[in-house]
């Protein structure tokens, strides 16, 4: 078992804190300003590299050590831990204990969002699909017996393409969002199981420089495209964030007090993902604000609502049951 490194958890707290700043922001009307429109620009993706980093760095040796049963081990484990929390906000929390005060209490309507067309905490069966295709990766490598770059890339690329004619076959758009995050989540994956990899990629100066520059420029031009274009602008500006932000924390020296908090939150990114989409649809809507007051006001929202849902957190993890179905813990 890997030590837990330190700076991972506090950069996925800055994700999470990104991620909830952003759904504050856009629900609060100001989906088209520029403070939205440059978190929208990377924050997922930079989510997706996180957890690709986080499920190769934690899971080396999963397949290898646990034998023929690994594989199917590692499956149940991912969704045990990812979709059964998704199934049970999605299908029960959400449509009868939050539905009825942001808006009516539609059952069938949640069950589409969440079992066909993906619109209901879409990001859990998204990375499930993801860390499945890097179980079957993981398989063949082994049984290939063979350890080269050029081989992983072919892996990648040939599941890449399975996903690609399941989408273009079904039109589901499950898969579509798994092929939107592709490529920064095996970033990810790559940097936690190359260390000569990571170590380019966050402790190269000149990367950084360059990429910081990079996401500057490019983060304010999400909301000035659409369609093919806007995806683009994402991808690129999820990529170039990748450096800039893993490359940040990694060298950051915060105050003890400050770490402790980044990486608490980040240990409960998922309980914080769900609830926040269940609590912001009751927002207000703020007008008038500047883009300073944006950031000053929507990040005290977002740090508040955090904390509320870090202490629901805290009184649903003393029961086994529900920290196993609503938290993904044993």
């Amino acid at each position: 078992m890997k030590q837990r490194l330190t700076y991972i958890d506090a950069l996925r707290g800055f994700a999470i804190f990104l991620v909830a700043l952003g759904h504050v922001t856009d629900l609060c009307g100001y989906t088209y300003s520029f403070l939205c429109g440059f978190i929208y620009s990377f924050h997922m993706p930079l989510f997706m590299a996180i957890a690709g980093f986080v499920c190769a760095y934690s899971a080396t040796d999963t397949l290898c050590v646990e034998g023929k049963g690994g594989f199917w081990k590692f499956i149940w484990k991912k969704f045990r831990f990812i979709m059964i929390p998704y199934f049970v906000w999605a299908l029960v929390v959400q449509p009868f204990f939050f539905n009825p005060w942001t808006g009516g209490c539609n059952w069938m309507e949640a069950f589409e969002k969440a079992c066909i067309i993906n619109d209901s905490f879409w990001f859990l069966p998204c990375l499930f699909l993801l860390q499945v295709g890097y179980a079957v990766y993981k398989w063949l490598r082994e049984n290939i017996k063979v350890k080269h770059w050029a081989l992983d890339l072919a892996l990648v690329a040939a599941l890449g393409a399975v996903t690609a004619v399941l989408y273009y076959f079904t039109k589901i758009d499950f898969f579509r969002s798994v092929l939107s995050y592709w490529l920064p989540f095996w970033t990810g994956i790559f940097m936690g199981q190359y260390s000569r990899f990571d170590k380019f990629v966050t402790e190269n100066k000149w990367l950084y420089a360059i990429t910081v520059v990079a996401l500057c420029l490019a983060g304010g031009l999400y909301n000035s495209f659409e369609g093919i274009a806007e995806k683009g602008i994402r991808l690129a500006c999820g990529m170039i964030s990748i450096p800039v932000w893993f490359g940040f924390f990694k060298g950051l020296q915060m105050p003890e007090w400050l770490s402790k908090a980044m990486c608490y939150t980040g240990k409960n990114t998922l309980v914080i993902y769900v609830m926040q989409m269940c609590l912001i649809p009751g927002l207000p809507q703020i007008p008038g604000l500047n883009p300073f007051l944006q950031i000053v006001v929507f990040s005290i929202i977002s740090i508040l609502m955090i904390i509320v849902i870090l202490g629901a957190a805290k009184v649903l993890e003393q029961n086994i049951f529900l920290r196993q179905i609503l938290l993904g813990r044993k």
